[in-house]
């Protein structure tokens, strides 16, 4: 019943124009109604943006109140003032100076290689031969530059009895003591017998004998060389020996300040 409806109506609706019309309103409400361009953005126009300037604030003649004081030790620490460098040093600063410092020297000039070996000389493995010959001073004086070691030098004339008597009493009474030796184990020993031959004699006057006994400390890189006297003599008495110890003790004061420990 309703498709032969249709089926006259339509008809009529061609014949009078109003399909048409109805159909191209519906297709055209329904463009405008999805049509997007007009929410599209001109790419030539740029928005404006909001000034972002803020009046300036009048000038305060006034000057600005202190900030309040803090209480309690919180932050002290930052209120410290930076620590201050030291100036560098620029070399010996007395004997309390620990940074940078460096002894002087107590003799002018001397090596500072061998200021070294006079501080801490190498006295092990010394020769512990008393050499006799006068050409071996010279050579032991090489080795002492090598190891820093003091040079025990005696003198003796057997020739003259009164001489004599008194180098072989050192040689029995101080030389023979176990304390002696282990004394020598840290010196280059050497025992000139004059008058001798030409070698003996210029090293006897090189050295200032004129009568022996001598016993002599030559102490390397200096000219002053050590002397001491195992004797003494008393107002009305023959000449007697010291004390070892009391000898012991002129032989380290005769020698460099390395000796004073070693016996």
């Amino acid at each position: 019943m309703i498709n032969r409806l249709l089926f006259a109506v339509i008809p009529l609706l061609l014949v009078l124009g109003l399909w048409p019309a109805s159909a191209q309103q519906r297709v055209d409400f329904e463009r405008q109604r999805f049509d997007r361009s007009r929410f599209q953005r001109d790419p030539t126009q740029r928005p404006e943006s909001p000034s972002l300037s803020t009046p300036e604030a009048p000038a305060d003649p006034s000057p600005p109140a202190p900030p309040p004081a803090r209480e309690g030790p919180e932050f002290s620490f930052s209120e410290s003032p930076p620590p201050t460098q030291a100036p560098a040093s620029t070399g010996f600063q007395g004997p309390n100076a620990t940074t940078n410092a460096r002894p002087p020297f107590g003799r002018p000039g001397i090596d500072p290689a061998l200021q070294t070996l006079i501080d801490s000389p190498k006295l092990d493995g010394l020769p512990t031969r008393i050499y006799q010959d006068p050409r071996d001073v010279e050579r032991l004086l090489e080795l002492q530059k090598e190891t820093g070691a003091c040079i025990f030098l005696a003198f003796t004339n057997p020739f003259v009895n009164s001489e004599k008597g008194l180098f072989n009493w050192y040689k029995k009474h101080v030389a023979g003591t176990m304390a002696w030796r282990r004394a020598m184990r840290y010196y280059l020993q050497v025992e000139i017998t004059l008058p001798g031959k030409k070698e003996a004699q210029e090293l006897a006057a090189k050295y200032n004998v004129t009568k022996t006994p001598v016993f002599l400390v030559l102490k390397p890189g200096s000219t002053h060389h050590g002397r001491f006297w195992p004797f003494v003599k008393n107002p009305g008495e023959d000449m007697k020996l010291k004390d070892i110890e009391a000898i012991l003790q002129e032989l380290k004061a005769a020698s460099t300040p390395a000796y004073a420990d070693l016996f």
